[in-house]
């Protein structure tokens, strides 16, 4: 009996190694955002090599964009990034200062942090918008996560940063004529396709064919 129950533990403890060790290869293998961006750098999910590219053109403080993020922006992540289809770049889109407020705080979070505060920011909007100093909830997200409120603060007060994000703003919405939020732009053998608006079936089918284009 005794050495029947080693047997049952010591399977059950093969079982969950396997499991670990599938989970670690699993998560290895996930492609998320690129660690080393700086924040003048526009957020890069993928491997930057692939010339298939996916932009997603969208302002925290667009109500379209929050459905967006939450009904779109992961089917993209998981079925072109992480297959290694497309790249995705997201290219924020704030033309209120709240937005930018928002957008400056985001830059400035280490990397691995960019998710889960644009996760709450989307999930959160009407509160934060319609609040008299959004910028101090936006601060609060940003410490839950363990940022240093110094470090932070420094960084989103520095001029050039907001200029850099409004120039990638305007280059990139002038390049692909942009004209509504949120939009998605399908880059594949040097042509473009552009999606508007929060259709997934669209979106996901009209990506899917313009990179199977020959």
């Amino acid at each position: 009996m005794f050495f029947k129950k080693i047997s049952q533990i010591s399977f059950i403890y093969f079982i969950c190694v396997i499991a670990t060790i599938f989970s670690a290869t699993s998560h290895a293998e996930t492609v998320l955002l690129h660690p080393e961006l700086k924040p003048t750098d526009l957020r890069v999910f993928g491997q930057k090599e692939n010339t298939n590219t996916i932009y997603v053109f969208s302002s925290l403080s667009c109500p379209h964009c929050t459905i967006f993020h939450k009904d779109i922006m992961p089917t993209l992540l998981n079925d072109f990034v992480k297959t290694n289809k497309a790249k995705l770049v997201y290219v924020e889109m704030p033309y209120d200062a709240k937005a930018m407020t928002g957008t400056l705080y985001s830059r400035c979070l280490k990397t691995k942090n960019y998710e889960a505060f644009m996760d709450k920011m989307f999930q959160t909007q009407q509160i934060w918008y319609n609040n008299e100093k959004p910028r101090q909830m936006m601060l609060k997200y940003a410490l839950d996560l363990g940022e240093d409120k110094d470090l932070l603060e420094t960084c989103v007060s520095e001029a050039q940063l907001r200029k850099t994000i409004t120039n990638q703003r305007n280059n990139l919405s002038e390049l692909y004529n942009i004209t509504g939020m949120p939009s998605v732009i399908v880059v594949n053998k040097q042509s473009h396709k552009k999606f508007i608006g929060t259709d997934k079936d669209v979106i996901i089918k009209g990506i899917q064919s313009k990179l199977e284009a020959k």
